[in-house]
């Protein structure tokens, strides 16, 4: 009975994808697709996949576009 145990305390619609992402898959995505993962992982109550995320974006860095009138 304890396989019957361990899916009772899993909720109904929650996903095992969360636990297939790993740093190096978030790295390769870009900076938006990162931040809403993260978005959906909060959303989704995924909060190891959340924190995760926010490292990774934490890590990249960040890409400013050229000032105004420069050429």
């Amino acid at each position: 009975m304890p396989v019957r145990d361990s899916l009772a305390s899993r909720s109904a619609f929650r996903s095992a994808n969360a636990e297939r992402w790993t740093a190096e898959r978030i790295a390769r995505l870009s900076t938006a697709e990162i931040k809403q993962l993260r978005e959906n992982a909060e959303r989704l109550n995924e909060t190891a996949l959340a924190a995760l995320c926010a490292e990774v974006l934490a890590g990249k860095p960040r890409v400013r576009g050229r000032p105004r009138g420069a050429r």
